[in-house]
C-alpha cells in the first residue's frame, strides 16, 4: 500500500507536487503507473489486490516511499473513512487553493476538455441544486457514485472545510499535511523541503533541478470582476471555518 498519499485539491497544483516527488531519489513508483489510481472513489469494488497491483513490491530492507495522487478523493464523502481501513498509517497531503481560482480553473478545465459549453456564470447557477442532490445521495449511499457531481461541482469543490474535517477526523493531525498552492509555486523550494520533512524521507534536502509548474493552462478569457468579488463573498465564511479549523490562515483575497 501507499506510504502516503496526495488527496485534492483538484486544479490546485497536485500534479507539480507529483511529478516533483517523482524526480526524489527515496521514492518509487512502477514505471507504468498513472497519477490518479483513483481506487478510493470509483474503483472501489476491483479490491485492495487490484489496488496493491499498482505499486512496486517492498521489503524491510527497501528504504523508499511510494505514493499516488488522486484529487479527487478530498470531494468524494467516504475516501477518508476507506483510505484509513486500508492504509491507517499512511500521510495525507492537501494541496488548497484559493476557492475562486479554483472553481474558475475546474470550469476552464472542462472546457479544454469539450465537457462544458455554458459561461462559467450560467453553470454554476444552473448546477447548484443538481450537485446538492447528488452529493446527498453519494452520502447516503456508498455504493451509489455521482460522476456528474464530481465532474462539475464547480464551487462545491471550492469549500474546503467539510472536506478536511472528514480526513481530520480519521486521521491523526500531525499525518496531515496541508499547503497552500499560491506558496506552492511562489516558494517551491522551501515548500518542497517542507513536504520531504513532513514524509520523513530517508534522504532528506533533496533540491529540485527546475520548479517548472505542471498541466497549467492559460484562459481564452479572464473572470468577471463582479464574478469574482461576488464568489469571494460567498467562499468567505467557508474559508474562515477552514482557517479555525486547521490552525493556518492564507491570504486569499
Amino acid at each position: 500500500m501507499p506510504d502516503f498519499i496526495i488527496v485534492g485539491a483538484q486544479k490546485a497544483g497536485t500534479t507539480s507536487l507529483y511529478k516533483y516527488l517523482q524526480s526524489h531519489p527515496s521514492v518509487v513508483l512502477p514505471p507504468d503507473v498513472w497519477k490518479e489510481i483513483h481506487y478510493f472513489n470509483e474503483k472501489y469494488n476491483r479490491g485492495s489486490l487490484w489496488y496493491k497491483s499498482n505499486f512496486p513490491i517492498k521489503s524491510r530492507n527497501n528504504f523508499y516511499l511510494t505514493f499516488e495522487a488522486s484529487p479527487n478523493y478530498m470531494f468524494y464523502p467516504h475516501s477518508a473513512s476507506r483510505i484509513t481501513q486500508a492504509c491507517p498509517n499512511a500521510k495525507i497531503i492537501f494541496l488548497l487553493r484559493n476557492p475562486v481560482d479554483r472553481a474558475y480553473s475546474h470550469y476552464n478545465h472542462n472546457l479544454t476538455y469539450q465537457r462544458e459549453s455554458r459561461s462559467f456564470e450560467r453553470a454554476i447557477e444552473e448546477d447548484s441544486s443538481k450537485i446538492e442532490g447528488e452529493l446527498q445521495k453519494m452520502l447516503n449511499d456508498q455504493h451509489f457514485y455521482s460522476k456528474y457531481c464530481m465532474d462539475f461541482a464547480y464551487l462545491h469543490k471550492s469549500i474546503y472545510v467539510d472536506q478536511l474535517a472528514r480526513f481530520l477526523s480519521c486521521f491523526p493531525r500531525n499525518n496531515i499535511l496541508v499547503l497552500e498552492t499560491e506558496k506552492l509555486f511562489g516558494d517551491t523550494h522551501n515548500v518542497f523541503l517542507e513536504v520531504q520533512k513532513f514524509l520523513n524521507l530517508p534522504i532528506q534536502n533533496y533540491q529540485l533541478k527546475e520548479f517548472k509548474p505542471h498541466n497549467t493552462r492559460n484562459y481564452s478569457h479572464g473572470l468577471d470582476l463582479n464574478t469574482r468579488r461576488q464568489l469571494t463573498n460567498y467562499f468567505s465564511q467557508y474559508n474562515h471555518q477552514l482557517f479555525e479549523l486547521i490552525g493556518i490562515e492564507f491570504d486569499w483575497d
